[in-house]
């Protein structure tokens, strides 16, 4: 009996730091990860809502706590319901409707019922629900249309479910798009039963996209504003072809290039924010102005002031050209003399003078003066 009962008191240490594993799995798994997010208004000519853009996510986390957070960064206000069957439905976003749209020649194109751009305008009157409430300047569910509203693809797959159903992971791409006629059928989707445009896939547009405006800075100084520009108008017209969209994707940089470039440009900034402090608290270079002898084996040492020095180091050697040693180290600017005693006669002596200053924490040297030398007798 005792035998069994140590067998399981030495298997303790290991069950326990199995429980623990499986206790702290779940917070294991929630590591940092990155989608790319867009807001989409191109079924109604107004381009983006949200441009591409990198959002910072928890791997695993809702679409709608993510949607929540882009918009919000992104400076709009949303309304949304929970739907008993689907969960949590964005019924509209708040301002994001500028006027002046006009109907893609696609969607124009879909039947004899489909949209045209006179019945968009002007949106003070035109953007209305079925009950011909005024909806402008927001874009919600029956904005324009019966069928409108908002529909959230992700890797250009439409969500058929709520977005609270929908886990995102790393590097997924989100569209948020809104349909203006065929409840999706305009956005490739054929829920309703409609016939659906067929468009091209532009996640990866999208993904350069966003990676472009994270390092804007440092693409732009390499000379892409251009391409990005072309880019996102190529993506923002429903009407562009894929071999239109594949070639305003191949004029970007790779993503890879991308971020290198910020990495090199963030560099290149603390070596010149370096450079410039240097410069900055590094004292000018002081003049030598004697060394005299003042007694049979002493001579002192006198320089200019420096003034932004806050000591001076003395340096001494027996050659010219090499062999320096710093002999002491003088605090405060106003020091500028320095006694050297136990010198031997018959000997030859050089010395230089170096400023230095101390601010935030380090010493920036100053170069060294000029040399003068002495002989003992």
């Amino acid at each position: 009996m005792m035998k069994d009962i140590r067998k399981y008191y030495y298997s303790w240490p290991l069950l326990l730091a199995l429980l623990l594993i499986l206790c702290l799995a779940p917070e294991m798994d929630a590591s940092a990860a990155k989608v790319y997010y867009s807001v989409e208004k191109f079924t109604i000519g107004q381009g983006y809502l949200v441009e591409p853009t990198e959002v910072t996510i928890t791997d695993g986390e809702t679409l709608t706590a993510v949607t929540k957070r882009a918009l919000q960064n992104a400076g709009y206000t949303i309304a949304a319901r929970v739907d008993g069957t689907y969960g949590w439905y964005l019924e509209g976003i708040k301002d994001a409707d500028k006027g002046n749209s006009k109907v893609p020649q696609c969607i124009q194109n879909m039947d004899e019922n489909a949209p045209k751009t006179g019945d968009l305008n002007p949106a003070e009157e035109k953007n209305v629900d079925a009950f011909g409430d005024p909806l402008y300047p927001g874009l919600y569910e029956f904005s324009y249309t019966s069928s409108a509203g908002w529909l959230f693809f992700v890797n250009n797959k439409g969500i058929g479910v709520g977005a609270d159903n929908i886990r995102l992971h790393d590097e997924d791409v989100v569209r948020l798009r809104f349909s203006l006629y065929g409840t999706g059928a305009d956005l490739g989707e054929s829920w309703a039963g409609s016939p659906a445009l067929t468009l091209p896939n532009l996640d990866a547009l999208t993904r350069r996209l966003a990676v472009y405006r994270t390092n804007k800075e440092a693409c732009d100084a390499k000379g892409y504003a251009s391409a990005y520009k072309t880019a996102r108008d190529t993506a923002a017209n429903m009407d562009s072809t894929s071999d239109q969209v594949d070639a305003a994707y191949e004029k970007l940089p790779t993503e890879a290039a991308m971020r290198q470039w910020t990495k090199d440009l963030a560099a290149a900034k603390k070596a010149a924010e370096e450079k410039a402090r240097i410069k900055k608290y590094t004292p000018a270079k002081v003049k030598l102005v004697s060394v005299k002898k003042i007694k049979e084996k002493t001579v002192k040492i006198t320089w200019k002031k420096s003034k932004t020095a806050t000591g001076y180091q003395v340096w001494m050697s027996n050659k010219k050209a090499k062999g320096y040693k710093k002999i002491k180290s003088l605090k405060g600017k106003k020091k500028v003399s320095f006694k050297k005693a136990k010198l031997k006669k018959k000997k030859t002596y050089y010395f230089k003078v170096r400023p230095y200053r101390k601010a935030g924490g380090r010493t920036y040297y100053g170069p060294y003066s000029n040399i003068k030398k002495i002989r003992l007798k």
